[in-house]
């Protein structure tokens, strides 16, 4: 069933990826109201290039699921999934989260790591994540630090 999920955010992380347009600037927004996703990847600053996507699956009966997806390049991109999503820190390997970096030729899944959501309405989502992320087919891992991201939310 993991692998399932793994597959699925993976698809619309690449359908993100591949199809978004870069949004015109707004400058009538406030700073803390405008959608962004910035993280350090190796000790490195990416910013989304793009404004992030915040998709909440919702369902009458079990769980309920968050997607955030980011885009740094039309190659690269970082997508985070959790159940069940409420203001609090969920820890990656304990709570089962898809949390995953994809560069042009790689994808590293989340071994390690935590997503705090700060601020959750149904239709906003703000908060932080960081991780370690390995690429199962050749063991090279990535450091994702300082993360944060704040989106408003498509309710699917």
């Amino acid at each position: 069933m993991k692998q399932l999920k793994v597959a699925l955010l993976l698809a619309v992380l690449s359908i993100t990826l591949f199809s978004c347009k870069k949004d015109s600037k707004d400058d009538s927004q406030p700073d803390s109201s405008k959608p962004s996703m910035s993280f350090k990847l190796n000790g490195t600053l990416e910013q989304t290039s793009i404004a992030p996507v915040a998709q909440w699956y919702t369902s009458s009966g079990a769980n309920n699921t968050l997607q955030v997806l980011g885009q740094v390049s039309t190659t690269e991109g970082i997508g985070l999934g959790l159940e069940n999503p409420k203001v609090g820190t969920y820890d990656v390997v304990k709570d089962n989260l898809i949390v995953a970096y994809t560069s042009k030729t790689d994808t590293y899944q989340a071994t390690s790591g935590s997503i705090t959501i700060t601020a959750f309405s149904g239709s906003f989502v703000t908060g932080t994540f960081q991780f370690t992320g390995t690429n199962f087919s050749n063991s090279k891992t990535v450091t994702i630090t300082e993360g944060k991201f704040t989106s408003s939310v498509s309710k699917l």
